[in-house]
């Protein structure tokens, strides 16, 4: 994949020349406390190294996603190889907080999860997210993904794992 296209969003492999538009909502507390550790302090060279550890393999790692109209990246795509496996694989997003709640986030997931599919033969995608991210949990189900699983994952935070299974 160069390139995937939705109406307002274009979606690319990560490039260095992009790294302080990602630094812009890395560095945000509200938007990263649904990512991982929740970390929202970061370098340039700490993005730097997170990309390039999760951008060896192709066709996993961490893509761009530019709103068209500013021509600016506001988030990003990631397809992660969890389960050693050609075709299964984790999936997870991150939208700059100032974009929020204008459908960028469904409109993404439906171009980028059919071409995981079509494009990469993928037969299996799964997503996990923090039991309070109510919001992505039901942009998972509007993908037609099921719930699988629900589990306590550090002092009484709750882990939601959704997945969708194609028919080939």
């Amino acid at each position: 994949m160069d390139v995937l296209e939705t109406d307002r969003l274009i979606i690319q492999p990560f490039d260095v020349v992009h790294v302080h538009d990602f630094l812009e909502f890395y560095n945000q507390a509200e938007t990263m406390k649904w990512v991982g550790n929740g970390k929202s302090t970061w370098t340039e060279n700490e993005l730097l190294e997170k990309m390039a550890r999760f951008s060896g393999q192709y066709p996993f790692g961490i893509y761009s996603v530019f709103l068209k109209s500013e021509c600016k990246v506001i988030g990003e795509i990631s397809l992660f190889d969890t389960f050693q496996s050609s075709v299964k694989a984790e999936i997870g997003y991150i939208i700059h907080q100032g974009y929020w709640n204008k459908g960028y986030a469904s409109e993404l997931l439906h171009t980028f999860v059919p071409f995981c599919k079509e494009g990469w033969k993928f037969e299996q995608i799964i997503a996990r997210m923090y039991s309070d991210n109510i919001v992505s949990a039901k942009i998972c189900e509007k993908m037609g993904m099921s719930p699988v699983a629900r589990d306590e994952i550090a002092d009484g935070v709750v882990r939601l794992t959704y997945e969708l299974k194609f028919n080939h």
